[in-house]
């Protein structure tokens, strides 16, 4: 389901030939997917309007937004400025239209508000690339007690797990005479 169907799409661009392969109706997907991600904080989407007047002004910004869209796409291909130009004013229409739409200088009278606030982008934590987790672990030098259980002279099973507090005080102190 979109908001127009390929010929409205057709009829912003009815004077330019399309190539085989190039289909509105991807576009169309495409422009449907971003109205709809721009609006969705406003209004329940997909958007389905008792008053038809909203869902002509839909129609017409997913119509624009295809529409330049696919000029985009022929004139890369071709190499024709005009086509560029024109995919660029259909586009710029209809950014011009989402924006009214976003800004609530034209609201759709017909369509269902999304008045539930839970549905809010989670806040995901940042990752700093300096430390992979809380504790600053990461580039840092070892403590001595790390360093000579990575160099095997200190038993670390005979550690307690509450501090690093060792149990026999003998295998400390032979294993410090031998580092010493």
């Amino acid at each position: 389901m979109t908001y127009c169907v390929d010929s409205d799409v057709m009829g912003r661009i009815a004077h330019v030939k399309i190539p085989s392969g190039v289909l509105a109706s991807v576009q169309r997907e495409i422009a449907y997917t971003e109205i709809n991600i721009n609006v969705r904080k406003l209004y329940i989407v997909p958007i389905n309007s008792t008053d038809q007047t909203d869902m002509d002004f839909l129609r017409d910004i997913e119509a624009d937004l295809a529409g330049g869209k696919l000029l985009l796409d022929i004139s890369t291909v071709q190499q024709i400025d005009t086509l560029h130009a024109l995919g660029m004013e259909l586009i710029k229409r209809s950014q011009i239209n989402l924006s009214k739409l976003t800004s609530e200088n034209v609201v759709l009278i017909g369509a269902e508000k999304d008045l539930d606030s839970s549905d809010a982008m989670v806040n995901f934590p940042r990752v700093s690339l300096d430390s992979p987790d809380e504790y600053d672990s990461f580039n840092r030098r070892p403590s001595g007690v790390e360093q000579d259980a990575v160099d095997g002279i200190i038993n670390t099973r005979e550690y307690s797990s509450l501090g690093d507090t060792f149990k026999d005080e003998n295998y400390v102190q032979n294993n410090a005479n031998r580092r010493g």
